[in-house]
């Protein structure tokens, strides 16, 4: 977990979506979970390394299964576009299944029926362009782009200068997929 601005967390280590969290006042923000139940506890357990305030919400920035299949084991009031509706209501526990055994082939039983368990947490708010949250001091502008999936978002934290970019900027893939970037890019520089 790397600090990209004082309570700003961004996780690379993972398969599939980098994940980032927003420590406010008013609680955590997170943005796009891990793609495995395993690598969802092991953000949460960092995430209460760095603050003692439960997530409040969780911003999906598209409705890749690799970025929402954990939400419900971090946090049931998402935000996505409103074009993420759909795709997240196709979404279940067998599709989830399906698209580990694409990427993890090898996985153990145990791993795969905590898989089988996941259940998708459906929007709790969208939006069709722009949403900001004011959390305290904290200002998190969730702002729609397109391009990787029509309902693709970008969250923007304007007195930080940082932009947390989802699947919109990705660089170096290793291993046919593995994205190596921070998923934030720093306009202080």
């Amino acid at each position: 977990m790397i600090e990209v601005a004082e309570g700003v967390f961004c996780e690379t280590g993972w398969e599939g979506a980098n994940v980032s969290a927003i420590v406010t006042s008013e609680g955590v923000v997170l943005v796009d979970s891990p793609m495995l139940p395993r690598d969802a506890r092991e953000w949460k357990r960092q995430l209460s390394r760095v603050s003692d305030k439960p997530p409040i919400f969780l911003i999906n920035t598209d409705y890749h299964f690799d970025h929402m299949m954990t939400d419900c084991l971090l946090c049931d009031r998402v935000i996505a576009h409103m074009l993420a509706e759909p795709a997240f209501a196709a979404q279940d526990s067998e599709v989830f299944t399906q698209m580990v055994s694409v990427f993890f082939p090898d996985i153990d039983a145990e791993m795969r029926r905590e898989v089988e368990e996941l259940k998708p947490v459906f929007p709790f708010l969208t939006f069709s362009q722009t949403l900001a949250l004011n959390l305290g001091s904290r200002r998190v502008e969730i702002m729609h782009v397109g391009g990787h999936t029509p309902a693709t978002s970008v969250v923007y934290l304007p007195d930080d200068a940082i932009l947390l970019t989802g699947d919109v900027h990705v660089h170096d893939r290793v291993r046919g997929w593995k994205k190596r970037s921070l998923g934030a890019i720093d306009f202080r520089s």
